[in-house]
């Protein structure tokens, strides 16, 4: 799967891929720099697959380029989360809170978000970005929460703990969530 998805994005990854893909730089997770780069692999390939025009990396910019609309680019900078530190990350809270399970792997994300941008704003806006859509694509699948996709509404849309509220007759409602 991984050659096949190589041979569709070769011609587009940047210039040190194969290199940046193979080190070694493991966490206690056990994670590597393949994970990353698989996954801009992937996107790449997806995206060629529905038909989007991939400009070949240069090996300076963001991870991914797209000829768009009206001599336009579109950019996609990817990333990967992990839970963060080993010990905080570590199997279930004693306490069986799951909401508090979310906070550190929540904040691997939010913190992922704000590193890309940072370096969107200092590295690439008006250099190679210039009033274009800029895109941060995480894979957060290697943060390992207990529900993926709470993760994600916590981390951009601020959702808290679900709660109950009174309604128009004074009884407790649900469907509401504090927010964060």
């Amino acid at each position: 799967y991984i050659e096949n998805l190589w041979t569709i994005y070769a011609p587009y990854a940047e210039p040190q891929f194969l290199e940046n893909i193979r080190k070694k730089s493991y966490d206690c997770f056990d994670h590597s720099n393949f994970h990353d780069y698989s996954w801009q692999m992937y996107i790449g390939a997806v995206l060629l697959s529905k038909g989007f025009v991939l400009i070949p990396n240069k090996g300076e910019g963001p991870d991914i380029q797209i000829q768009w609309k009206d001599g336009k680019n579109l950019w996609i900078e990817c990333a990967t989360t992990n839970p963060g530190d080993c010990a905080a990350a570590a199997g279930f809270p004693s306490d069986g809170d799951i909401y508090k399970s979310h906070a550190p792997r929540i904040s691997r994300i939010t913190n992922s978000l704000s590193k890309k941008y940072k370096i969107f704003k200092e590295q690439y806006e008006g250099k190679f970005i210039n009033n274009e859509p800029f895109i941060i694509a995480i894979n957060g699948n290697y943060t390992f929460t207990l529900m993926p996709e709470r993760a994600i509404q916590e981390a951009v849309f601020e959702r808290g703990n679900d709660v109950l509220v009174k309604g128009p007759e004074g009884k407790l409602q649900g469907g509401q969530y504090e927010k964060k």
